[in-house]
């Protein structure tokens, strides 16, 4: 409907009734979930994955979410992460979105930046760190232990501003109970917060990101684009700096004569193509 010829009031109430239908959605699972959780029927669906296939589409999402605040949102795995793990990838993905929304609902300028790092490994297992830190509006300290209680939130004028049921909190922390863990929250006002949290996965195929793509570390890579904050655009540096390629922006063919580079990627904007087309 929202793609089909309406005048802007009308797509701005269909826009409206989707986010509804979305929100109500949310609730929902989310009060499905803590029954679950609450009467000890949660299951979780161990299985093998790539940490970084599973998390890409969040990271998509919560992109384009920081996006519409103007927000820089980095996600980095660090690139000894071994590529193939065994545990529950949904349930680690629920926590990570939770968490990462929140950071960019609460932030009104600044960045979001989550980072997945290696804490420990042997053969069999890793250790895993998941670290969500923004320069938002801060918790006061006497609030803080509040947070992971279901529907609770910091106040009520919070609440009208940023809206949320108050429980994907204490979902997220139960999630993380279950997974072995807990969530470590460190804040301060007007300076922003950090969560986090350390979860052990087994290891089934001892080999990393590095390893797969070590011929690529020290090549250059130049990136045409106009559009500095265009989601193509932030998803192909996030993958070139994580197989450790150095990358060099440029607005403007123009200029593409000044690098010598070993990869040259061309993201489409019709300001970039029409250069292209006068200057073949």
């Amino acid at each position: 409907l929202i793609n089909t010829g309406l005048n802007d009031e009308q797509k701005k109430f269909v826009e409206i009734m989707q986010s509804s239908g979305d929100n109500l959605l949310t609730i929902i699972n989310q009060i499905l979930d803590l029954s679950k959780i609450e009467s000890q029927k949660f299951e979780l669906d161990v299985h093998d994955f790539n940490l970084h296939v599973a998390m890409y589409d969040i990271i998509e999402m919560l992109a384009v979410k920081a996006g519409k605040k103007d927000l820089a949102f980095n996600f980095t795995i660090g690139n000894d992460v071994p590529c193939s793990l065994r545990g529950d990838s949904g349930r680690i993905r629920q926590v990570v979105l939770n968490l990462s929304y929140n950071a960019i609902k609460f932030t009104e300028k600044g960045s979001v930046n989550v980072n997945v790092i290696v804490v420990n490994e042997s053969e069999t297992e890793v250790r895993l760190k998941f670290e969500i830190n923004d320069t938002g509006i801060g918790i006061p300290e006497e609030h803080m232990k509040d947070l992971f209680v279901p529907f609770m939130q910091v106040d009520g004028g919070m609440n009208r501003k940023y809206g949320g049921t108050g429980l994907g909190l204490s979902i997220s922390s139960s999630l993380v109970k279950l997974l072995g863990s807990e969530i470590v929250l460190e804040s301060r006002i007007g300076i922003g917060s950090r969560f986090y949290f350390t979860l052990e996965a087994g290891v089934s195929i001892k080999r990393t990101m590095r390893d797969s793509f070590a011929s690529c570390r020290g090549l250059s890579a130049c990136i045409v684009s106009s559009l500095p904050d265009d989601l193509v655009l932030l998803n192909v540096e996030y993958y070139l700096q994580s197989l450790g390629i150095d990358i060099n922006f440029i607005q403007s063919t123009e200029k593409c004569g000044d690098f010598s580079c070993d990869i040259f990627i061309v993201i489409n904007s019709k300001m970039i193509m029409d250069e292209l087309r006068s200057n073949p």
